[in-house]
């Protein structure tokens, strides 16, 4: 099952903690999350934030997915709650190994 590092970084100009619209996009999002992850059969294995104190406002947020295919995935980012999350923001996914699938790939290896 892959595994996605989802990293999302946003502006000044599009922060929730600064702005009414990208903080109701924000709380819409947290609100319907476990539904949508749970209808694609897909699981939160952690969301973290990161608040730059040098640059005001630029925050970037990174989650984990454990997923059952790159198209639940793909079925869960189309999601309107996540499309208008993805929006206000600029969006990185990564196929991401863990220790002893990287172990494997290495032992494997010609």
């Amino acid at each position: 099952m892959p595994v996605f590092l989802n990293i999302v970084k946003h502006t000044p100009e599009t922060c929730p903690v600064a702005h009414e619209g990208p903080r109701k996009i924000a709380l819409e999002l947290v609100e319907k999350t476990e539904a949508l992850t749970k209808k694609h059969g897909v699981k939160v294995l952690g969301v973290w934030s990161v608040h730059n104190e040098q640059q005001e406002c630029m925050h970037e947020t990174y989650s984990l997915y454990d997923t059952p295919s790159l198209e639940a995935y793909e079925k869960l980012s189309l999601e309107p709650e996540f499309v208008a999350w993805y929006n206000i923001h600029a969006v990185e996914n990564k196929v991401v190994l863990d220790v002893p699938d990287t172990i494997k790939l290495l032992t494997q290896a010609k």
